[in-house]
C-alpha cells in the first residue's frame, strides 16, 4: 500500500506544524533556565553518556542555517552542536533524535519529557501542561 499525493503533503504539513510548535515551548518555556547555559564539548560529552549508554559522536560545529540562525542537528555522523546551543536542552533533543525518534511527535515529546524528567528533576506534569498551551503534540 503506498500512499498517494495527499496523503505525504498532510504527513509534511503535521511535521512542520509539530516542529515549529516543539521549537517556540522549547524557546520559549526555557528561556533562562539552568539547563540552557552553555556548557563545554567535554561537560556536554559526559551528560551524553549519562542520558544514553552509547551517545553518538557529539561534535563542535557551526550548524544548519536556518531560519536566520544556525541550529544544532543530529545525522547518521553524529551530533553536531551550533555554537549558540551547546547547552543540555539541545544535547537532550538530538539524543532522542539519535534513539530513533525521527519526527516531533508525541513519541518524540513523551520520550524527550521522560529524559528531562529522569536525568534533570524537571516536573513532568508542568512540561506537558506548559507544552500544551504551544500546540505540542503530547
Amino acid at each position: 500500500c503506498s500512499l498517494d499525493r495527499s496523503d505525504v503533503m498532510k504527513r509534511r504539513y503535521k511535521d512542520a506544524v509539530e516542529t515549529r510548535s516543539l521549537y517556540k515551548f522549547e524557546n520559549e518555556y526555557f528561556s533562562g533556565h539552568k539547563i540552557c547555559k552553555m556548557r563545554s564539548m567535554s561537560t556536554l560529552r559526559r551528560m551524553a553518556k549519562r542520558i544514553m549508554k552509547n551517545p553518538p559522536r557529539i561534535v563542535a560545529h557551526r550548524g544548519e542555517y536556518y531560519g536566520g540562525r544556525y541550529l544544532s542537528y543530529q545525522c547518521d555522523d553524529g551530533i553536531f552542536l551550533a555554537r549558540n546551543q551547546r547547552e543540555y536542552l539541545t544535547l537532550t533533543h538530538e539524543l532522542v533524535h539519535a534513539m530513533g525518534y525521527d519526527y516531533h511527535d508525541s513519541a518524540f515529546v513523551k520520550k524527550y519529557f521522560s529524559l528531562l524528567t529522569k536525568v534533570f528533576r524537571l516536573n513532568k506534569q508542568d512540561l506537558v501542561t506548559a507544552a500544551r498551551k504551544y500546540g505540542v503534540s503530547i
